[in-house]
């Protein structure tokens, strides 16, 4: 019985044309490629091919331990074709398909990359692309370093020594490519955005349809938090505003008096500018009592309530303490120093805008005041320091200076007396002796 099954086994084996020549074997062949392990051949008129364990994609993937180097098609599934088992995983042959469509390192032609949003605004997906089709991020590599990512979500990841480098002298950075330019440099796509220049560069926005510049927080599910400055197509700038409607506009978190001295400043706080050492100039507002201008040491200060205005009436406070609003055209909390001079040597004096208070010495025997009707409502005292001795001319460019006690116009000063006189649009009067 042994011998008959021998018998039948060499029968067909022989059908084979079975050959083994030093260690290579021949199927179809008798005389083996020396250099393989197994040749086989079809024959010169023969049209049959060698044909692999087939399996489904669920058959393929439950193998997940095998030898190295396995090979199976498999048969259906999202990537049809031959795979083969390497370093614990199945790696997939491209498919006969794909040496037509594969990308090529010299270049491809007849790509149907399709269209998009963000390319002239609508969609319409092609069949070429470079990518992934399951939910995997995109990595470019060099030297077998990641340069960059695409993340599943779009987010693009770069780690470039250098960032983004444009070659060109006039191009767009960052841009919202869907936003059309109609005119100018950039009569194509991108008008959002960041723009490198031939010698800058620029951020950029549509002059149409009020749109603005904006800097703001972040929260933390991404929605703005905050308002920190725009900037409009007109060039108002707003600071604590998104709306500003006059070239600069800053709106303060609060409103409050200056703090007291001695302390760091806060309250009320809208404004300061401040040199390199340690004098600054802030400006507040403290509400229904106004607003507040102080030149002072920020960290420790000298001075309070330098200048206070009242916005209801219109009037000024100069170094009012605590809460105290203005209540005249001019309120005054403190000492007030007025312009003070002598005539000196000089034989005559021509008074202007620097003389307020003027004492007349010996020398002098002419003292004269400008047209009123240049400066209503200027002030003038005047004293005639001789206790004896001669008066001293009091002339006018224009018009008279007039005592309404005496009921006459004045046109000396005697000796060891004073006038204060005020110009009434016409003539100066004289208001106190």
């Amino acid at each position: 019985m042994n011998h008959a099954y021998c018998f039948w086994l060499g029968l067909s084996l022989s059908a084979f044309a079975f050959n083994a020549h030093a260690q290579a074997v021949g199927v179809g062949t008798a005389t083996p490629d020396a250099n393989a392990a197994l040749d086989i051949s079809a024959g010169a008129n023969s049209n049959k091919g060698l044909l692999i364990p087939r399996m489904t994609q669920a058959q393929r993937t439950a193998v997940t331990t095998t030898s190295e180097g396995m090979l199976v098609y498999q048969t259906n599934g999202t990537q049809p074709g031959f795979w083969y088992f390497s370093s614990g995983a199945w790696v997939a042959l491209p498919s006969g398909q794909a040496t037509s469509s594969a990308w090529q390192r010299s270049g491809n032609t007849g790509t149907d990359p399709g269209t998009n949003p963000g390319v002239e605004g609508n969609t319409s997906p092609g069949t070429d692309f470079i990518g992934s089709t399951d939910n995997k991020d995109l990595v470019f590599r060099t030297g077998n370093t990641e340069r960059l990512r695409i993340t599943t979500d779009g987010s693009l990841y770069s780690r470039s020594t250098y960032g983004l480098i444009l070659n060109a002298s006039d191009a767009p950075l960052i841009t919202r490519g869907w936003d059309k330019f109609t005119s100018g440099a950039y009569a194509g796509l991108g008008r959002w955005g960041i723009f490198m220049r031939a010698s800058s560069l620029s951020s950029g926005i549509p002059d149409e349809g009020g749109k603005t510049f904006s800097w703001v927080t972040w929260s933390a599910n991404s929605t703005i938090s905050k308002n920190l400055m725009t900037l409009t197509q007109t060039g108002n700038l707003g600071l604590g505003t998104d709306a500003p409607a006059i070239r600069l506009s800053i709106v303060g978190t609060g409103a409050a008096n200056p703090n007291a001295t001695g302390t760091t400043q806060s309250g009320g706080h809208i404004a300061r500018f401040r040199d390199n050492g340690s004098v600054s100039l802030d400006l507040g507002s403290s509400g229904t009592n106004g607003n507040w201008l102080q030149s002072t040491n920020p960290t420790d200060l000298s001075t309070n309530y330098a200048l206070k205005l009242n916005p209801n009436g219109g009037n000024v406070g100069i170094g009012l303490n605590g809460t105290t609003a203005p209540t005249s055209t001019l309120s005054v909390g403190g000492a007030v120093a007025i312009p003070y001079v002598t005539t000196g040597t000089a034989t005559s004096l021509i008074l202007d805008n620097t003389h307020q208070t003027v004492r007349r010495l010996a020398a002098c025997t002419t003292i004269t005041v400008p047209q009123a009707s240049t400066c209503p409502g200027r002030l003038y005292t005047i004293i005639n320091a001789r206790s004896t001795g001669s008066e001293v001319t009091l002339s006018v460019v224009s018009g008279n200076i007039y005592d309404d006690v005496e009921g006459s116009n004045l046109s000396s000063l005697s000796a060891g007396s004073r006038i204060s006189i005020q110009s009434d649009g016409m003539n100066w009067i004289v208001i106190g002796r």
